[in-house]
């Protein structure tokens, strides 16, 4: 159960990683911190998601062409990195942050779950 939720929550966090590396690819605004204040950022990036995935509809093979974006070979369980990879300068991989260890009390709340889900 646990292993499953730590595939399932790499999946998801590359999957981000990935979104926001192609926007910092295709937006300068990204590149560097924006000086503005939370709810201007939060508009900022939803306003790039949304242009985002307008051009990715509508400007077929000129937006984001083929070998663009990560893709994954499911069949072997491997990623193929994207060229926005090579396109993005200055972020830095954050890598793993503290000691990643669970406090008991989450341990113990999973444990529950365990019980009750099985």
């Amino acid at each position: 159960m646990m292993k499953k939720y730590t595939t399932r929550l790499s999946r998801a966090r590359r999957t981000s990683k990935n979104g926001f590396g192609v926007l910092v690819s295709r937006f300068r605004v990204f590149k560097k911190p924006i000086a503005c204040n939370v709810t201007t950022v939060d508009k900022i990036v939803h306003t790039a998601c949304a242009l985002h995935n307008w051009l990715t509809n509508n400007a077929l093979g000129t937006y984001l062409p083929r070998g663009c974006v990560d893709n994954e070979d499911i069949d072997r369980g491997e990623i193929i990195p994207g060229s926005w990879r090579s396109e993005v300068h200055g972020m830095v991989d954050t890598g793993r942050f503290g000691s990643n260890h669970h406090s008991q009390q989450a341990k113990a709340i999973r444990s529950l779950q365990e019980v009750f889900c099985e």
